[in-house]
């Protein structure tokens, strides 16, 4: 993106959690950037399952996640 047009972060999380249950990650990213929105700009942003942000059918963010894990558990996520 150019400069001043867009904030690109990457966050790591060490949840403990086993690895069936990463897509609440995405959800639970999805639903916090979606109330930051909210309280921030003041806009409407709206969930675009599973992972995208959206307001008036534009699209404000989109959330990956990639993930490391044993059998059991989840190791980290980088969102």
């Amino acid at each position: 993106a150019p400069a001043g047009q867009a904030i690109l972060m990457s966050v790591l999380l060490r949840p403990k959690l086993p690895p069936k249950n990463a897509p609440l990650i995405t959800l639970a990213t999805a639903m916090a950037m979606a109330h930051a929105v909210r309280e921030v700009a003041g806009i409407d942003a709206q969930i675009k399952w599973p992972n995208d942000l959206v307001f008036s059918g534009k699209k404000l963010c989109g959330i990956l996640l990639e993930i490391s894990a044993d059998l059991d558990q989840i190791e980290y996520v980088v969102v």
